[in-house]
């Protein structure tokens, strides 16, 4: 039986409530039926999330870019239903995902192989392995350079879309 750690089930949850409220904020932020919200629209969504800690640039233009799946600059309902709990995860999880790097990071040479990787995906569950589709996940989704090992900055974006997603039957966002 595949077990998740109690951190991801709690922010599992927490994703669950905001995404209850996705349509009021589809229909808040997008008035007009443009099928797209802009960069000042997501980070207007971050903070309202966020709320009363401002939001930095930096966390948009992480979230733009890692949500934004069809590279057109702004987010459509699709994306943002991704953009959601990527950002949920990003609050959350940030500093342990990035501490838990470095530590599994064995040669210190800024990169994760795949097998290290599945060291610090089984820390960051609390000791439960993840499966291997989920590892393959992350590193399809963190390796931009094809070469076997993910840098540190390629790794949050897969880690925190892969942290609050916990199913039985795992498999990889859309």
């Amino acid at each position: 039986m595949y077990e998740h750690s109690q951190t991801r089930t709690n922010l599992t949850e927490k994703v669950r409530k905001h995404s209850q409220s996705f349509e009021e904020l589809w229909k808040t932020y997008d008035p007009q039926g443009t099928g797209s919200i802009n960069v000042e629209q997501l980070r207007r969504i971050m903070e309202e999330m966020n709320s009363p800690d401002p939001v930095d640039d930096r966390s948009v233009d992480f979230i733009l870019r890692t949500a934004d799946q069809s590279a057109t600059g702004v987010i459509n309902r699709g994306e943002l239903r991704l953009a959601l709990p990527l950002y949920l995860s990003l609050q959350e999880e940030q500093t342990r995902i990035l501490s838990t790097f470095d530590k599994f990071d064995s040669s210190g040479d800024g990169l994760l192989t795949a097998d290290e990787l599945t060291l610090m995906m089984t820390d960051l569950n609390d000791g439960n392995t993840p499966s291997k589709a989920e590892v393959h996940y992350v590193m399809s989704q963190a390796d931009r350079s094809g070469d076997g090992a993910i840098g540190r900055d390629e790794v949050m974006g897969a880690v925190a879309v892969w942290y609050p997603i916990v199913h039985a039957n795992w498999e990889a966002p859309m």
